[in-house]
């Protein structure tokens, strides 16, 4: 039987995340086997947004990246990817590219749904719009990425940004079997 996973926060070719993050200089090949040790050629990953950045020039070397990945891959959009669902699609190899999706009790969303004394007022309506959504919904958990190294203060709320996730894609049954249990579990 097949097994979904989830990763979010990839950034992918983008040079200056190492600084950003904290991530190891290594981070594009550490990933890219972390991803194939894990995850099967008929597995599903759900990827959280970011996949990749800044990548401008290099679109060959990202397209054989995205190759080299095990597995079904669907994307949710984050605010690094620019590219047109054609070029996911066509070109790296995801199967298919939302703004959110919801499976069973569980939202996907790149961003949490966490309002901040930071947040502008388009992302405060984008939080306020899938609150709602999860209540009609009957949704219980939030799977997202987004916010990197921080976790978000917020019940039902897992953050699988790679730093948070050991630079390797959970089993989704690992990480809800955490969240039944009330804890988060990192990998």
């Amino acid at each position: 039987m097949s097994k979904v996973f989830v990763i979010g926060d990839t950034h992918f070719l983008h040079a200056n995340i190492v600084k950003y993050t904290g991530r190891p200089e290594n981070f594009n090949r550490l990933m890219v086997d972390n991803w194939n040790k894990v995850v099967g050629k008929d597995d599903m990953v759900i990827h959280l947004g970011d996949f990749s950045a800044g990548v401008k020039g290099r679109m060959e070397l990202l397209e054989g990246i995205a190759n080299m990945l095990n597995g079904e891959k669907i994307l949710i959009r984050g605010n690094h990817d620019h590219f047109s669902e054609g070029r996911y699609i066509d070109r790296l190899g995801f199967k298919e590219v939302y703004d959110y999706l919801a499976i069973e009790d569980v939202l996907f969303t790149h961003y949490p749904l966490e309002i901040t004394e930071y947040s502008k007022p388009k992302e405060i309506s984008r939080v306020k719009s899938l609150q709602g959504y999860m209540v009609n919904n009957n949704l219980k958990y939030v799977v997202h990425g987004h916010t990197h190294r921080r976790l978000v203060d917020v019940p039902g709320h897992y953050n699988c940004s790679v730093e948070h996730i050991d630079y390797t894609p959970i089993e989704l049954g690992i990480l809800l079997e955490g969240a039944v249990n009330g804890e988060y579990k990192k990998v």
